[in-house]
């Protein structure tokens, strides 16, 4: 298995299979809710594992 890693500048020479992990986006909406006064995240790995959570 060949894994690479890309940067915007080098990012539409991807081929095969690309995930894409936004990490910037991710934060600045947690940093937005938690200003608009959220209370608490959970971080969860599977979907199954927030739909559980919503159940509660």
């Amino acid at each position: 298995m060949k894994i690479d890693t890309a940067t915007l500048e080098n990012c539409a020479d991807a081929d095969g299979l690309v995930v894409v992990i936004d990490v910037l986006r991710a934060f600045s909406t947690d940093a937005f809710a938690l200003a608009g006064g959220v209370q608490r995240i959970l971080l969860v790995s599977e979907v199954e594992e927030a739909l559980a959570l919503r159940q509660r």
